[in-house]
């Protein structure tokens, strides 16, 4: 699912209260929008409530073109 509605639509029929922590690195502020960064990427593909690392890796893959990197912006297209 690549479409904004859609994603929309996806986050009214699963709302999260509080995201995710997840440590990567030495910089608060790029962990504190990779939280952000991990809940757009399962909202757009549709694996909010995957369990399975693989199938919610795959969804991704599916769903964007370009994941980006750290240093080189935009995140996800």
């Amino acid at each position: 699912m690549s479409n904004f509605l859609d994603a929309i639509n996806n986050i009214c029929s699963n709302p999260v209260i509080e995201l995710k922590q997840h440590l990567s690195g030495l910089n608060r502020m790029n962990d504190k929008g990779k939280n952000l960064e991990i809940y757009i990427q399962d909202v757009f593909s549709n694996s909010i409530n995957e369990r399975q690392n693989i199938i919610r890796d795959q969804n991704i893959l599916d769903t964007f073109s370009y994941l980006g990197n750290q240093n080189n912006p935009p995140d996800m297209m």
